[in-house]
């Protein structure tokens, strides 16, 4: 089984690359958001294994931080 991975960054280009690389190392399961609402859901209805979070968004200067 491999890991669910969650991917929240509001940078598109931080984004895709992030998970650019990851599917490129292997990863199937990588879900890529750039809002945080549309993060809040996937975390709490899909439950990844693993969350890659920003910690300053323009929508909330320390989402990632409350997220974690």
């Amino acid at each position: 089984m491999q890991a669910k991975i969650l991917i929240f960054e509001d940078d598109p280009l931080t984004l895709k690359e992030m998970r650019h690389h990851l599917k490129g190392a292997g990863y199937t399961h990588v879900t890529a958001v750039s809002n945080l609402s549309e993060a809040v859901h996937l975390i709490e209805t899909d439950f990844p294994d693993i969350a890659i979070l920003d910690i300053n968004t323009p929508e909330d200067r320390e989402a990632g931080i409350k997220l974690a």
